[in-house]
């Protein structure tokens, strides 16, 4: 239980960036993703602060950083010590892809980074956009539909309440039983 827990624990802490090795396992570049509250997650806007960091500090020199097959280097600006760092423009709604690449001319990627941009709604925040023969559970009953506004944290969204499996009886629904490996 306690590796579950610190396995956990080490992807959130490293949500949001990826590092590429030489296969030695020496870490030659790593992709960060700046964004707070979420490193991965952009609710509003078109833009993510993302930084590059290349050890040896002279790799930062010759990398080339691509949001979706489209050169972003230009976007960033140089610390001179290995450290390429700015606000890259351009995301799409869905998930984004940035790579950063040994050089202009490299054809495969050294580091990736998903970054998600929110989407619109689909459907407008009503009951109506939630017909029971639509779903995709049996005997689902929606008991509420809120429109609910955005924060800073969080981008307006439909707040669904309901019951799944409603009125069914006898079948208790399983409780899974947690497992370790050591």
């Amino acid at each position: 239980m306690k590796s579950l827990i610190r396995a956990f624990a080490l992807s959130l802490l490293f949500a949001g960036t990826t590092f590429a090795n030489d296969g030695a396992g020496n870490n030659h570049y790593v992709l960060s993703s700046l964004n707070t509250p979420d490193p991965i997650f952009v609710p509003s806007g078109d833009s993510v602060p993302i930084s590059v960091t290349a050890d040896p500090a002279a790799l930062a020199d010759k990398i080339a950083v691509r949001l979706n097959g489209n050169d972003v280097t230009s976007a960033l600006s140089s610390d001179g010590a290995g450290t390429l760092s700015g606000t890259v423009t351009g995301l799409q709604p869905g998930i984004n892809t940035f790579e950063v690449f040994e050089s202009k001319h490299s054809r495969k990627s050294v580091a990736t980074l998903k970054i998600a941009r929110a989407r619109a709604p689909a459907v407008a925040c009503s009951v109506d956009s939630f017909p029971i023969a639509a779903l995709p559970v049996p005997n689902t009953a929606i008991t509420s539909v809120t429109p609910v506004a955005a924060t800073a944290n969080v981008p307006a969204h439909c707040l669904i309440s309901g019951t799944i499996n409603a009125g069914r009886v006898g079948t208790p629904t399983p409780t899974p039983t947690p497992q370790s490996r050591y």
